[in-house]
């Protein structure tokens, strides 16, 4: 069995191609690459990669991107010797203000909300692939690094940095680490920390094709000056810029190759070097690999607790239980988020005490105590609302949202009793 895969150039007529079957959508996308590599913008000019395939819409035939799991699907249901996939690029335009990408911010946590009504999942949230068509293989969305990402790898000057929500971020390692450790610090107005600032900013605002520019720009800069911890800080960037836009290809490599800058450093970069990690098993997650993230982060759990990394220790746990929910493993998930919570209190992490509280209320929503997930949520919402300021709009919007679905099935699930 083997698939048949096309791609046109910028200039030129379509390649053809055979290659062997695989449910892997990387790997397909991958040896298509690999086949047509100089027919391909170079690496830096990528933005995404993806595989379409053709359907009829109006009496039209036209190119539709195929989600993974969709593509898995076609690949165990239907007949491959009658499936025709186009390898499509994404190209990283000319930077400009007006090339915001619509989609949401890094902050953004959508979790599906489940809204049982009488233990039955009233409104089960699905996927959308293919020009916005509903499959029955609802997946549990797991939030991407969110807002505390922009403080996790920030260029550390002697004053400590700030996140995106004005809290002061915990020192980047424990013990006696010195500044004068770390390799060269650079000025706050020098040319890579510049860009660095302003790919965040194009980041929290979803420009995030404008900021692969300028991340990778600093990369190379701090590279060129020889200072691998802050190419290193860049590398992360890029990989989660490239994990919004679903190209996990690039983003294993980004976090593969930070990681191996960090570890050249030796321990003051070690809980870097577990953020790395923690990227690379969210990457298993976000392609389906789910035992294998599981393991991932079991792992990481294990090990910063070994290493008394407690910020760290938390988000592991965090996304331990987050994948549990998404496993439906809840009895794990709440053991997990409680460690999470625990934690986080310990080390005045409000973000993470406030995701892992709003993510035990889905838990208990699933099992069907609607009236408790609501004390959960509006707990989430009142932590969002004292650490954002106003800043965390979404996550507030996210969580009222929530707790206004389950008001609603309350009331519902009660007049139909009266009834």
């Amino acid at each position: 069995m083997s698939l048949f895969i096309s791609y046109q150039p910028p200039t030129g007529d379509a390649l053809f191609g055979e290659m062997g079957l695989s449910e892997s959508y990387e790997q397909v996308i991958e040896a298509a690459c690999k086949m047509w590599g100089h027919y391909l913008p170079a690496d830096e000019q990528i933005a995404g990669r993806y595989l379409a395939r053709q359907i009829e819409r109006g009496g039209n035939l036209i190119w539709a991107r195929l989600s993974e799991s969709r593509f898995a699907e076609l690949i165990r249901n239907g007949p491959p010797d009658e499936l025709e996939l186009q390898l499509q690029i994404d190209c990283i335009p000319t930077m400009n203000v007006d090339s915001r990408q619509a989609t949401s911010s890094p902050s953004t946590l959508e979790i599906p909300p489940s809204i049982r009504t009488d233990g039955n999942n009233a409104m089960e949230h699905q996927p959308m692939d293919e020009l916005g068509s509903f499959t029955n293989n609802a997946r549990y969305v797991t939030p991407l690094t969110p807002s505390s990402s922009f403080r996790e790898h920030r260029i550390e000057m002697l004053s400590p940095p700030t996140s995106s929500s004005g809290a002061t971020h915990p020192p980047a390692t424990t013990g006696s680490t010195s500044t004068a450790r770390r390799s060269t610090i650079i000025s706050p107005k020098s040319g890579g920390s510049a860009l660095f600032d302003s790919g965040l900013k194009s980041s929290l605002s979803g420009w995030y094709i404008q900021a692969l520019a300028q991340f990778k720009s600093a990369a190379q800069q701090y590279h060129e000056i020889g200072d691998a911890r802050h190419e290193a800080d860049c590398l992360v960037r890029l990989g989660v810029t490239r994990s919004h836009l679903k190209d996990f290809i690039f983003a294993r490599s980004h976090f593969l190759a930070a990681r191996s800058l960090y570890e050249s450093l030796g321990d003051e970069c070690l809980q870097e070097k577990f953020q790395c990690d923690r990227h690379l098993a969210r990457i298993e997650e976000d392609t389906g690999n789910l035992q294998a993230a599981m393991l991932a982060y079991q792992e990481l759990k294990s090990a910063t607790k070994e290493k008394g990394l407690l910020t760290e220790y938390a988000w592991c746990s965090y996304y331990l239980g987050h994948l549990f929910n998404r496993m439906k493993r809840f009895d794990e998930a709440r053991s997990n988020l409680k460690d999470a919570i625990d934690v986080s209190r310990t080390v005045g992490d409000i973000e993470i005490q406030a995701l892992a509280t709003e993510d035990t209320g889905y838990a208990t929503e699933c099992e069907g105590d609607l009236k408790l997930a609501v004390t959960f949520y509006r707990k989430a919402l009142k932590l969002f609302k004292a650490q954002g300021k106003g800043k965390w709009v979404e996550n507030e919007s996210r969580v009222r949202r929530k707790i206004g679905f389950l008001v609603i099935a309350a009331m519902f699930t009660r007049t139909h009793k009266s009834k």
